[in-house]
């Protein structure tokens, strides 16, 4: 199994801090030559992921 970070979404709305500080990691897991694209939420100040998705966050992608 391989693990693949495409890229990263900043600035969603994290409910437990109030704040713009939630994310959302989009991912690509590659088993057996299979591709799955995942993405996952978490807070950047805290280790908690009630995150809000917003509509327009700022998208870091990996290069």
């Amino acid at each position: 199994m391989n693990v693949e970070v495409l890229g990263v979404e900043v600035g969603h709305w994290c409910r437990t801090c109030a704040l713009s500080s939630g994310m959302r990691v989009w991912y690509v897991n590659r088993t057996l030559g299979r591709l799955c694209l995942h993405s996952t939420t978490g807070c950047t100040d805290a280790d908690h992921d009630d995150v809000e998705l917003t509509d327009q966050p700022t998208t870091l992608w990996r290069t």
